[in-house]
């Protein structure tokens, strides 16, 4: 299996330049190869739903609730780069992206039949555009 070193490696040697064993060697193509690659796989990956790259977590609820709006707030898996999903019970659902955590309210939830809850799904719907 191919490595970050290893495909940067390649790269340069593609370009003429000498290959490197490791991003801290100290050769100029090691220095540009760990300033440039790491956002460059970052925005690849987030390019296009590849099917080597996704995993599928369960996630536990963080202890305190959103403030309005959403019932539930799950903390973003470090390694995430793109979410594509958010499901419960088999279904996906809306959810929302706030910093580092996804806002979400399952399907059954009680504030799905709050007289309040179309005003407020109506709001965010719109705040996100």
């Amino acid at each position: 299996m191919a490595t970050d070193v290893s495909i940067c490696s390649n790269a340069l040697v593609m370009l003429g330049a000498a290959p490197i064993a490791s991003f801290t060697e100290g050769t100029t193509g090691a220095l540009v190869a760990s300033n440039l690659y790491p956002d460059q796989k970052r925005g690849f990956l987030r390019a296009h739903p590849w099917n080597a790259a996704i995993t599928r977590v369960q996630l536990a609820p963080l202890t305190d609730a959103p403030a309005f709006g959403w019932r539930s707030a799950f903390l973003m898996p470090n390694d995430c780069v793109r979410i594509l999903s958010v499901e419960f019970s088999d279904s996906d659902i809306e959810h929302k992206v706030e910093g580092r955590n996804i806002l979400a309210t399952p399907a059954r939830s009680t504030c799905a039949t709050s007289p309040t809850w179309p005003w407020i799904a109506g709001t965010l719907r719109w705040s996100r555009r």
